[in-house]
């Protein structure tokens, strides 16, 4: 059982870009301004460190989702529910743990 698996919203590139610190930070403030944001140095700032510890966490899972697989067992996989745990979340993560062939 993998468990609290971080969403892969972000392509290899931009995971890569992000693990290295070289994601474009005009574009990041750019795109804040059309959303409407109040764009700062310190929010950009916080964004990117954001998405470095999520591309290191990402990598961190990557490698051990080989090791995983390299036991030739079955693998299930839940993801990190942001909002916690409750009787919803619950049922959420057993309806993905039928999809995988669990139940």
């Amino acid at each position: 059982m993998v468990n609290q698996v971080r969403p892969r919203d972000l392509s290899a590139d931009d995971l890569a870009a992000a693990r290295a610190g070289t994601l474009d930070r005009g574009r990041i403030e750019a795109d804040l301004g059309t959303a409407g944001l109040e764009v700062s140095p310190a929010l950009v700032d916080a964004l990117l460190r954001e998405a470095r510890d999520h591309a290191e966490r990402r990598a961190l899972e990557d490698e051990q989702r080989r090791v995983v697989a390299d036991l030739g067992r079955p693998t299930y996989e839940l993801p990190r529910l942001a909002g916690g745990v409750d009787l919803g979340g619950l049922y959420e993560l057993a309806g993905l743990l039928r999809e995988q062939g669990m139940a």
